[in-house]
């Protein structure tokens, strides 16, 4: 018995020093300029103030990491909400077709099957998505999201799976995160970096980091159109009576983030 409590503790501490190694990965992503080169800027366009595309050179030949900054005309916590609630991202984030949820782990952490649709005769692209957040720096707030690893939740996935292998799916990969950092009462800058590996050979590198360039600019402002439905008699806002221990816990930590300084 001891040697399993051991072997038990061992794999907790090795789980933990291992999000937190991806967070670090997450962190240095969006807050890091390392590397990144200016694609392309936006002004006063779909609820922003102003937005920028960035890339850098990927892990793989050919590839590219992609990052989008904006300012939101949102508040903190409708941005917050959007995230929050991942069973609405295939309403608003682009190029998701399915998003369900499938464990709560805490009201931060959750267990999620994502469906990317592609054009026929391209076969649609999924992923089991773990997805957390957290307080960054007692200003921001800090969103991570990876696929699962391969021995991870598989009886919370084995449904899922199972429908996926029916329906024809490949398995793809997603990493990344989001970091909102509160400005004033009534914007919100994000950061989005987020790698993607879509499995489709007959794209050549440069066409599936065009078409990630494109999703790139179209999510800060799905997401501040979104945003606006969790506002006081949004379409959504209803929603915060559904969630209202979870909202508690949120509306806890904002505080220390609603007078933050410009980033």
């Amino acid at each position: 018995d001891n040697a399993e409590a051991v072997l038990g503790s061992d794999a907790r501490v090795a789980r933990i020093l291992a999000v937190r190694a991806e967070i670090d990965l997450a962190v240095s992503d969006l807050v890091g300029d390392a590397g990144w080169k200016l694609e392309s800027t936006y002004k006063k366009w779909g609820g922003m103030s102003w937005a920028k595309i960035l890339s850098r050179q990927g892990d793989k030949p050919g590839r590219v990491d992609v990052k989008v900054i904006g300012l939101l005309q949102n508040q903190t916590r409708d941005v917050c909400s959007t995230l929050l609630h991942t069973e609405l991202l295939s309403q608003w984030m682009p190029g998701i077709g399915v998003s369900d949820v499938l464990i709560d782990v805490s009201h931060f952490r959750r267990l999620l099957y994502v469906r990317m649709d592609m054009p026929w005769p391209i076969s649609h692209r999924d992923t089991f998505l773990v997805g957390y957040g957290d307080n960054y720096d007692g200003k921001s707030l800090i969103v991570y999201m990876r696929s699962a690893y391969e021995d991870e939740y598989l009886e919370e996935r084995a449904e899922w799976e199972a429908k996926s292998k029916k329906a024809g799916c490949v398995r793809m990969h997603l990493e990344g995160g989001f970091l909102i950092q509160a400005v004033s009462e009534t914007e919100t800058q994000v950061s989005n970096s987020v790698r993607f590996d879509l499995k489709i050979s007959v794209f050549p590198p440069w066409l599936q980091d065009f078409m990630m360039k494109k999703l790139a600019a179209l999510l800060l402002p799905m997401m501040s159109k979104q945003a606006v439905k969790f506002e006081p008699k949004g379409k959504l806002d209803h929603l915060h009576e559904v969630e209202q221990s979870r909202y508690a816990t949120l509306d806890h930590r904002l505080p220390s983030i609603a007078d933050a300084p410009a980033p």
